[in-house]
């Protein structure tokens, strides 16, 4: 399970908290750890899943970022914004980060990838050489 920290700025009320917490405990492989206003912090392993569940609730999903356990992420802006992007840059991002080490947030208006731990230097030119344009945050 992926953990995550999701934005969602209209929640702020106990009531929209609520809800958004319901919407999310009726979907299978996913926990909710913690949700704040403006914030839910949740494991799961479709995104996609809850994502529709959070707007089918209401509300709008502005930025997921992967947490980890050593807080020693890299953050990054590129212009990787679609399934298709991400599968070209699988291989490169793979060798360098490690399988399961990296994560793009499509939905960011940044297209922020997310890397536990790693190089800098070694993950931009991983994306470059992949042919993508990439900038640390």
């Amino acid at each position: 399970m992926k953990r995550v920290k999701i934005t969602i700025p209209d929640m702020q009320s106990e009531h929209c908290r609520m809800r958004v917490q319901n919407a999310l405990g009726k979907l299978e492989d996913t926990v909710v750890h913690d949700i704040q206003p403006g914030t839910a912090e949740v494991s799961y392993t479709d995104e996609s899943a809850v994502i529709k569940a959070v707007q089918d609730a209401g509300y709008h999903v502005e930025h997921i970022a992967e947490t980890g356990a050593t807080g020693n992420n890299l953050q990054f802006k590129t212009n990787i914004n679609c399934e298709g992007c991400i599968a070209k840059v699988t291989p490169a991002l793979d060798a360098a980060a490690g399988a399961g080490n990296w994560s793009v947030d499509t939905l960011n208006p940044g297209k922020i990838l997310t890397v536990q731990g790693s190089d800098a230097a070694g993950i931009m030119e991983a994306v470059r050489s992949a042919g993508f344009r990439i900038e640390k945050i």
